[in-house]
Protein backbone atom coordinates (compact mmCIF):
# COMPACT_ATOMS: atom_id res chain seq x y z
CA UNK A 1 0.00 0.00 0.00
CA UNK A 2 1.04 3.52 -1.34
CA UNK A 3 1.29 6.45 1.28
CA UNK A 4 0.85 9.99 -0.02
CA UNK A 5 1.47 13.36 1.72
CA UNK A 6 0.54 16.24 -0.12
CA UNK A 7 0.06 14.34 -3.45
CA UNK A 8 3.67 13.15 -3.56
CA UNK A 9 4.15 9.45 -2.64
CA UNK A 10 5.98 8.59 0.28
CA UNK A 11 9.04 6.06 -0.39
CA UNK A 12 9.41 3.11 1.86
CA UNK A 13 12.40 2.58 3.66
CA UNK A 14 13.71 0.01 6.20
CA UNK A 15 15.15 2.47 8.75
CA UNK A 16 15.16 6.24 9.19
CA UNK A 17 16.30 8.55 11.46
CA UNK A 18 13.83 10.98 13.65
CA UNK A 19 15.24 13.19 16.11
CA UNK A 20 18.46 11.27 16.07
CA UNK A 21 17.27 8.24 16.83
CA UNK A 22 17.15 5.64 14.41
CA UNK A 23 13.97 3.91 13.53
CA UNK A 24 13.93 0.45 11.80
CA UNK A 25 11.21 -1.50 10.84
CA UNK A 26 11.49 -4.36 13.24
CA UNK A 27 11.51 -1.84 16.49
CA UNK A 28 14.69 -2.56 17.56
CA UNK A 29 17.22 -0.04 19.16
CA UNK A 30 20.38 -1.93 17.50
CA UNK A 31 20.74 0.08 14.58
CA UNK A 32 20.54 3.49 17.30
CA UNK A 33 23.07 1.63 19.72
CA UNK A 34 25.61 0.76 17.09
CA UNK A 35 25.55 4.62 15.60
CA UNK A 36 25.57 5.74 19.45
CA UNK A 37 28.66 3.41 20.18
CA UNK A 38 30.20 4.44 17.07
CA UNK A 39 30.35 8.17 18.50
CA UNK A 40 31.51 7.66 21.68
CA UNK A 41 34.61 5.85 20.06
CA UNK A 42 35.20 8.74 17.67
CA UNK A 43 35.04 10.96 20.53
CA UNK A 44 37.38 8.85 22.86
CA UNK A 45 39.73 9.32 19.44
CA UNK A 46 39.22 13.16 20.03
CA UNK A 47 40.31 13.19 22.88
CA UNK A 48 43.39 10.97 23.03
CA UNK A 49 43.97 13.14 20.08
CA UNK A 50 43.65 16.51 21.83
CA UNK A 51 43.87 16.42 25.60
CA UNK A 52 48.03 16.62 25.83
CA UNK A 53 48.25 14.94 29.77
CA UNK A 54 49.74 12.65 31.22
CA UNK A 55 47.14 11.82 33.78
CA UNK A 56 44.85 8.90 32.93
CA UNK A 57 42.08 10.27 35.70
CA UNK A 58 41.84 13.31 33.74
CA UNK A 59 41.44 11.46 30.24
CA UNK A 60 39.06 9.81 31.63
CA UNK A 61 37.04 12.91 33.25
CA UNK A 62 37.16 14.33 29.62
CA UNK A 63 35.89 11.08 28.00
CA UNK A 64 33.28 10.89 30.71
CA UNK A 65 31.79 14.33 30.28
CA UNK A 66 31.55 14.38 26.26
CA UNK A 67 30.41 11.02 26.32
CA UNK A 68 28.20 11.47 29.26
CA UNK A 69 26.60 14.17 26.90
CA UNK A 70 25.65 11.86 23.86
CA UNK A 71 24.52 8.80 26.52
CA UNK A 72 21.99 11.22 28.48
CA UNK A 73 20.39 13.06 25.48
CA UNK A 74 20.00 9.42 24.10
CA UNK A 75 18.91 8.01 27.15
CA UNK A 76 16.12 10.58 27.48
CA UNK A 77 14.70 9.58 23.88
CA UNK A 78 14.49 6.29 24.96
CA UNK A 79 12.66 6.29 28.10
Amino acid sequence: QQYTLHGKVIKEVNNAKYLGVHISGDLKWTTTLAKLHLKQIAQLGFVKRNLRVKSRHLTERAYLSLVGLSTVSSVTVYT
